[in-house]
């Protein structure tokens, strides 16, 4: 269907029967003509609160890649700047980098990619070294676990059981991107592979980068892959994967080979006359935003999961609450389905309306100037 914008939706067993999948398909179909006038966020999410994080040398951030919350602090990975995790109390204060010098040198750290905070520990993984670490908050002791896969991203479940995601370096026909892996008496042990060389891809080596948003989702996993247009589900009792929503463009190879798009993947979109591309996966409470590009520019896509269906389809960027926008990169709050973080840019924040940069400036209790570190913004569910 040209005219019209698709989303299939798959409920799928994926088991080892040579019978193959079994798959029972529903569409949804959303007509293009009627997507810059369907919905907004503002019918949904409000600003509640905004938490400026602390400026100084030591606390510059160069890009955020992700956000945890954990007893009431903000952790958060710059893998531009810092290459670390900077750790920020409930004021938006700068207590500390997780990460010491000590760490670095000792462990002779690379790259961190990707980390998560469960029970006092916080999980970080090297994808030069293919490593994880895992350190202990208050004793700093630190644990190490060579892995037998290329490391990219994680998912914490609990101390001794969590996600891997490969990605997609050294891929073979016995290749698998995600692995659920425990530790247990400082072994790893692989408890699952999913997603194998060939699923949803053709075979070949892919050189775009390859990331994965993994999030909880009452008693399922949901994690989206960068430039696949696929979400999927995992059941955390079966372990299965058993759902997964995806985009019918056929373009995902062309996207993932070409060099073009890698160098300037907006030029390409437009150029190449791509319908749309995925690039994110957020979550609050029942609402599942995706990012994606289409020819229109950036555009965020609401489906609610509960309801089983679309609800918004909108220009992110025009979108305000109280004059604010409504910002794009959510992650969750520390048990709390109803609310999530966000941020903004100091440079997004000056090219804001004077009246915006006023109203922000009084929640934030502060002037914010040019290379600031970004604000945070809680958001929650309108009732």
């Amino acid at each position: 269907m040209k005219n019209g914008l698709i989303f299939i939706l798959y409920f799928t067993l994926l088991t080892s029967c040579e019978s193959g999948t079994e798959k029972v398909t529903k569409e949804i179909e959303v007509d293009i003509n009627a997507i810059s006038e369907f919905a907004s966020l503002d019918s949904y999410l409000s600003v509640v609160k905004c938490i400026p994080l602390e400026t100084k040398p030591e606390s510059l951030i160069g890009k955020i890649e992700k956000i945890v919350q954990y007893q009431r602090h903000y952790y958060i990975l710059d893998t531009d700047y810092r290459n670390n995790v900077l750790h920020f109390d409930h004021n938006g204060k700068f207590i500390e980098l997780l990460i010491s010098e000590a760490d670095m040198e000792i462990y002779k750290i690379n790259r961190v990619t990707d980390f998560d905070i469960k029970e006092g520990k916080i999980f970080f993984i090297d994808n030069i070294l293919s490593t994880l670490f895992i350190k202990d908050i208050d004793s700093r002791k630190i644990n190490r676990y060579q892995l037998p896969f290329t490391c990219n991203n994680l998912l914490v479940i609990d101390s001794n059981n969590l996600f891997i995601y490969a990605g997609f370096i050294g891929l073979n026909n016995n290749y698998y991107r995600l692995h659920l892996i425990s530790i247990k008496d400082m072994e790893v042990k692989i408890e699952a592979s999913y997603l194998p060389f060939d699923s949803r891809l053709e075979n070949g080596n892919l050189t775009a980068k390859a990331s994965l948003r993994l999030l909880p989702y009452k008693e399922k996993w949901i994690f989206h892959e960068y430039g696949i247009d696929t979400i999927y589900m995992i059941d955390r009792i079966e372990s299965e994967i058993f759902y997964l929503l995806s985009f019918p463009d056929n373009t995902v190879k062309n996207f993932l080979y070409d060099i073009d798009f890698q160098e300037n993947q907006d030029d390409f979109i437009r150029s190449n006359n791509l319908s749309l591309k995925s690039y994110g996966m957020y979550l609050v409470g029942d609402l599942l935003s995706f990012e994606y590009f289409g020819n229109r520019g950036d555009r965020q896509l609401i489906y609610n999961l509960e309801a089983d269906t679309i609800v918004a389809n909108c220009n992110y960027l025009n979108l305000k609450n109280e004059k604010i926008p409504i910002g794009f990169y959510w992650f969750p709050v520390e048990d709390n389905s109803n609310q999530a973080i966000a941020f903004l840019e100091s440079e997004h924040i000056l090219d804001m309306p004077e009246e915006s940069i006023g109203i922000l400036n009084k929640k934030c209790g502060l002037q914010i100037k040019q290379n600031d570190n970004p604000v945070l913004t809680i958001m929650e569910l309108k009732k």
